[in-house]
């Protein structure tokens, strides 16, 4: 448990705060002495979530948030001034995907853009754009967005997740330009996989096998290790770190570890051909056949 008190007296709100990452990240925001407003849909969570960090002796607020909504947004801005005056800290976390309706290109549900850009893009701009004024009021603050390999890493499937997160860092660059002479810093966090109850719940346990394979360290992520990145980059520990986005991934998104299993194929098919071959013999794979 840290003895740090880096954030003591400052208000930290952040979205999607009753699970996960958010969840992790209020824990430790609280630990560190900050006043905490849970955001989050699943109020009756966020509520218990906040009694309990309350009975620890910590200050948080929990409030019923709706990311597809800009009244929710207004009214959550509204409330946590009226609460306790300042917004120090920002945490963009809420957001996700319906993998059923955010398919590939050919067979994605374009009428799911709206409400998947609403809770994942318009959401973040819009708080953000609510506590600016504040922030610049008190000439500092701290925004945090969360953003994720699929921003720059193609896949199969949530084509239209994958764009949102894209452009979640190109606001968080935005923002850090325009804002860093009022003494505003925007930085974004950019997780692989990790193993939150709600990844837990979808995700075949051959899979998670399968993403830990190509991590270097072996391992999927746990929410307290994203926390742990958000509360950094919020801290005085990272005032030299502005307009970046930091990967919290394993590693999985700077190797090319999967080739280590396509050479693995590889030499298992040439060792089933009738025809003997020498092991010193060298191969070579063409991408362009």
């Amino acid at each position: 448990m840290t003895e740090l008190k880096r954030f003591f007296n400052k208000v930290v709100l952040i979205t999607g705060a009753a699970n996960g990452v958010g969840r992790s990240a209020a824990e430790r925001f609280a630990q560190e002495g900050a006043k905490i407003i849970l955001a989050d849909r699943n109020f009756k969570k966020a509520k218990t979530f906040a009694v309990a960090l309350s009975t620890e002796g910590h200050e948080a607020k929990a409030f019923n948030f709706d990311a597809e909504s800009i009244k929710s947004c207004d009214e959550l801005v509204r409330f946590a001034m009226n609460e306790f005056g300042r917004i120090d800290i920002l945490v963009n976390n809420v957001g996700g995907t319906d993998p059923i309706k955010d398919s590939d290109i050919l067979n994605m549900d374009i009428t799911y853009f709206d409400k998947i850009f609403h809770v994942n893009i318009r959401c973040m701009m819009y708080l953000s754009k609510l506590v600016l004024p504040s922030m610049i009021k008190q000439g500092k603050g701290v925004i945090i967005n969360l953003s994720g390999n699929s921003s720059d890493m193609a896949d199969n499937l949530y084509t239209l997740y994958g764009t949102t997160k894209a452009g979640v860092q190109c606001f968080t660059r935005h923002l850090a330009t325009q804002y860093a002479k009022f003494g505003i810093r925007c930085n974004a966090v950019s997780p692989g996989l990790v193993m939150t109850n709600k990844v837990q719940s979808f995700l075949p346990k051959d899979t998670r096998q399968m993403f830990t394979k190509f991590e270097m360290e072996h391992l999927v992520g746990e929410p307290e290790e994203v926390a742990n990145t958000i509360v950094f980059l919020a801290s005085k520990d990272a005032r030299f770190i502005n307009g970046q986005t930091i990967k919290v991934d394993g590693g999985l998104s700077c190797n090319t570890l999967l080739m280590d299993s396509v050479v693995e194929r590889y030499k298992l098919e040439m060792d089933r051909m009738e025809t003997p071959h020498s092991a010193s013999s060298s191969f070579a794979i063409d991408f362009e056949d």
